[in-house]
């Protein structure tokens, strides 16, 4: 008899993990204590790139695409009266799309337990209406008791049951009867909860905008509106729970859109406590987790498994998954933290940082995140076009900021001042230059530059800076104009930096007046045309324009001072 999986529960950790098996040839049996496969419970699921590449491996891209429809939302950061901060704008979600390959979407629980579901061909192996009652360890392998009386028995049990689990209570009693004193006691009543949450979906209101999505604010409390398929909302409603409450003792959206509006509309509603917003992605992280270690070790034994190789791979999947898990949960209590003002830094941040910041910090936050994500690695994994690669697509893993791989930070400072005492100041900076490219970098540079600043870099150098520069190199003899000529000059580097703002302004106004849309061009068309200005590289033209003539000014230059003194004799 071969290796053999009970997986508890048709979440999408268990369904995904069965789409895995499946696909791997590892046999497995997944039971569901509802009638249904794929129930209406629990609301809405946000699929991030690092989890969509996953599914985008089981082959359910496309269905999921299919059945959201368009995707791509305007966001609003907003304060509690509903005013956002700035104009609305959807460019942060595709700019995630354009550099990690995936999009990322919310859409039904449901729905995607549906789409998971209808892609697995043995659907035989997927029992409905078998509530778990007992798991039972055997010498080699379990035995799961349900409560109609059946028996299953298999190698390893996967509780995917959800935050009530069976399985985890029948490991908690299995673990006090087999090792007591393992774990404290009161375990239970040690796991934390600082926010609260209530969410569900609702029909949309009629003053809601579709495809938008709202973040707001507020003291103590905020608000995430998602626009759902089907003229739906899916809706999120955070709030603090004073003070640290500890197991046992756990107890306007826009200017004209008030919670109570949308609340009233409510399709679903759950209370729950809150959950770090890469939940879901994180379960299917797991799940391919545990289907490597689960066929390194069937490679290993295909035959025999012994009760030594099954504890050494589950211990794998704990070390790769632990500190990323730690880590997004952390991540998600120090966001909610700052959301519903209980930070020292909220409104710092929400008012000022993440307005300056603007879709870069967004990025440069999120993007590491995905980017370190785990995947099935005996899937092939689709090509899909991006441009920021996962860490397991590197030929070698990033070293990680830690103080034990910052040694050679000091070195190429060393090398710099050795350089400036024996060949002089001109000699640091192609080391700087050599040293930056050697070293790399975890951030991500943005190196696009708006095409309307890049058209306007060369004329504004010529006229805020060269043209007076040399106007003051002019033999001019009267004593007031030459003051003010060199005053003007000495100011030349400012009003340049001026002169650039007003120029690209008039640029996009004259974009704006030969476009075929003219000036009743929407937000979402201007979003959509620097979009496509970065992607398509289009600033380079004109920065290649601008550094040729720097180049050959600067080469002019250097010329002419040379042969100035052997042309003048």
């Amino acid at each position: 008899m071969g290796f053999k999986v009970i997986i508890v529960g048709g979440s999408v950790l268990g369904l995904s993990l069965a789409n895995m098996l499946e696909r791997l040839n590892i046999d497995y049996t997944l039971l569901e204590a509802y009638p249904n496969i794929a129930p209406q419970v629990g609301a809405s699921i946000g699929l991030l790139p690092n989890g969509f590449r996953i599914l985008d491996q089981l082959g359910c891209f496309e269905p999921i695409l299919e059945m959201v429809g368009e995707y791509h939302l305007k966001n609003s950061l907003c304060v509690p009266d509903g005013k956002p901060l700035g104009p609305p704008s959807m460019v942060n979600i595709q700019h995630l799309e354009a550099r990690l390959g995936n999009p990322s979407i919310f859409i039904d629980r449901q729905m995607l337990l549906q789409v998971l579901y209808d892609n697995l061909k043995n659907k035989d192996k997927v029992i409905p209406e078998k509530r778990v009652a007992k798991v039972e360890l055997l010498k080699e392998g379990v035995c799961v008791h349900t409560k109609d009386g059946c028996v299953f028995e298999g190698d390893i049990v996967v509780g995917a049951d959800g935050i009530h689990s069976t399985v985890r209570e029948e490991m908690w009693r299995i673990i006090h009867e087999e090792r007591p004193g393992y774990f404290p006691v009161d375990e239970h009543s040690r796991v934390p909860v600082a926010t609260k949450c209530i969410f569900g979906i609702s029909k949309r209101p009629s003053n809601l905008p579709i495809h938008n999505q709202q973040l707001v604010f507020n003291e103590g409390r905020s608000y995430l509106i998602i626009s759902a398929p089907g003229n739906r909302t899916y809706w999120f409603l955070f709030s603090g729970v004073g003070d640290t409450k500890f197991g046992k003792d756990i107890p306007s959206l826009r200017e004209n859109v008030t919670f109570g509006d949308i609340y009233k509309n409510k399709i679903m509603a759950t209370l729950i406590d809150p959950i770090s917003g890469q939940g879901g992605n994180g379960a299917l992280e797991a799940a391919a987790l545990l289907t490597n270690a689960l066929t390194d070790m069937l490679e290993k034994n295909p035959k025999v498994q012994p009760t030594e190789s099954v504890e050494a791979a589950l211990a794998q999947v704990h070390i790769n998954r632990h500190e990323r898990a730690k880590t997004s949960v952390a991540n998600a209590h120090t966001l909610q933290q700052v959301l519903t003002g209980r930070s020292p830094y909220s409104k710092i941040v929400t008012k000022y940082l993440a307005p300056l910041l603007g879709d870069e910090g967004f990025l440069g936050t999120a993007i590491p995140i995905c980017k370190a994500s785990h995947r099935v690695y005996r899937l092939p994994l689709p090509q899909r076009r991006r441009l920021v690669p996962f860490d397991d697509e590197l030929p070698a893993q990033p070293m990680t900021s830690s103080l034990k791989n910052r040694p050679d930070l000091g070195i190429w400072p060393l090398i710099s001042a050795a350089a400036f005492t024996v060949f002089g100041p001109n000699a640091t900076m192609p080391l700087l230059g050599f040293g930056i490219v050697t070293r790399g970098t975890n951030t991500l540079p943005g190196r696009h530059v708006p095409v309307k600043y890049a058209k306007a870099i060369l004329p504004s150098a010529i006229f805020g800076y060269a043209i007076p520069t040399i106007i003051a190199s002019l033999p001019i003899q009267d004593r007031l104009l030459r003051k003010n000529i060199d005053l003007f000059a000495s100011a030349a580097p400012v009003f340049s930096a001026a002169l650039i703002n007003s120029i690209a302004s008039v640029i996009q106004k004259m974009k704006h007046v030969t476009s075929s849309t003219k000036a009743t061009k929407d937000l979402r068309e201007t979003d959509k045309d620097e979009f496509v200005d970065m992607y398509n590289k289009r600033d380079v033209v004109p920065l290649k324009i601008a550094y040729t003539f720097v180049v050959g000014a600067c080469a002019t230059v250097h010329v002419a001072s040379a042969l100035y003194p052997i042309l003048a004799t």
